[in-house]
């Protein structure tokens, strides 16, 4: 079996941008790839920036916390680019970096299918594409 270098071939610029998460009820959400270089390096920026208290033994729980805080403001900054059919008590909400980080801390479950959705490289295909546009046009 060869492997053909001319499939699966990764989309950078689907990764930057994102893809659209269908997450059911005509609720969706615009998520990046996990490893692309903007969440990259604000994680890297900020462990730098809190090194000492990130791997320090004596200050666990609040080490914990900041770890906690860098990668919710990175998730909902970097990762969750944008979305539609997110409401609060029915009145549609627009998508801001700020609001992200509250829905994303008061609903884990939703942080945790992004993270998943945004580590799948799949997602990000330059195939993912194609199928996007097709399906839009339906």
């Amino acid at each position: 079996m060869a492997f053909d270098i001319s499939k699966n071939k990764r989309n950078r610029d689907l990764e930057e941008q994102g893809t659209w998460f269908e997450y059911g009820d005509g609720v969706s959400f615009l998520v990046a790839r996990k490893n692309n270089q903007k969440y990259k390096g604000f994680i890297s920026k900020k462990y730098r920036e809190n090194e000492r208290l990130v791997s320090s033994l004596s200050h666990t729980e609040q080490a914990d916390k900041v770890s906690e805080k860098i990668m919710l403001e990175a998730t909902a900054v970097y990762l969750l680019l944008g979305w539609k059919g997110v409401v609060d008590g029915g009145k549609e909400i627009k998508y801001s970096p700020g609001v992200a980080m509250k829905v994303l801390e008061d609903h884990d479950e939703l942080r945790a299918d992004i993270e998943a959705y945004a580590e799948n490289r799949d997602n990000y295909l330059s195939e993912r594409q194609a199928e996007d546009a097709d399906n839009l046009k339906k």
